[in-house]
């Protein structure tokens, strides 16, 4: 199939649509570029973007969670149910337990979040080379002194890739 078949094809696929107020888009490859760059630039992925894309793949809401613990209060977590007396011993024994329960609890859950980022990042990063290694496969894999852009995406790693001035370079950037 030949560039002017394949243009005719894709135009009859949107014929049957009856849009009249929106115009037609037709942009070029460069100008497809540039607004990807411009927002690529607009929009940094940060740690959350990673973990909220990660946790959508397993059908987790993270907003409705997020929100959820934004409003638990905390207020009386580290005051006693009852107020000590000075001669309490047993008291302030079991207050001194319950701290040491809570500041357990708590580093246990720090940990937690830290291998969580750790292991986000080392699935991300598994996960681009994965799909960098397929797209050189379908592409041939083969890297000349003229095609720069190919050159660029095999010295890319997750979250510093660049986009390339290449058809594929929509389907090479990471989703996130």
């Amino acid at each position: 199939m030949d560039l002017s078949a394949l243009l005719t094809s894709s135009k009859s696929l949107t014929s049957h649509l009856s849009r009249p107020n929106l115009p037609a888009v037709n942009l070029s490859l460069d100008q497809i570029e540039a607004q990807s760059r411009r927002l690529v630039a607009r929009q940094p992925a940060t740690d959350t973007d990673r973990a909220n894309y990660l946790l959508a793949q397993a059908h987790v809401d993270a907003s409705a969670l997020s929100n959820s613990v934004a409003h638990l209060n905390t207020s009386t977590t580290f005051s006693p149910l009852q107020p000590l007396q000075d001669t309490d011993v047993a008291g302030y024994l079991r207050h001194a337990h319950e701290q040491n329960l809570i500041s357990t609890i708590e580093e246990g859950r720090k940990e937690t979040q830290e291998e969580f980022y750790r292991a986000l990042e080392e699935r991300s990063q598994r996960d681009w080379e994965a799909k960098k290694k397929r797209v050189f496969e379908e592409l041939g894999g083969r890297v000349t002194g003229d095609n720069r852009a190919m050159a660029e995406l095999k010295k890319s790693t997750h979250g510093k890739s660049l986009l390339m001035a290449s058809p594929a370079s929509l389907l090479l950037a990471p989703p996130f």
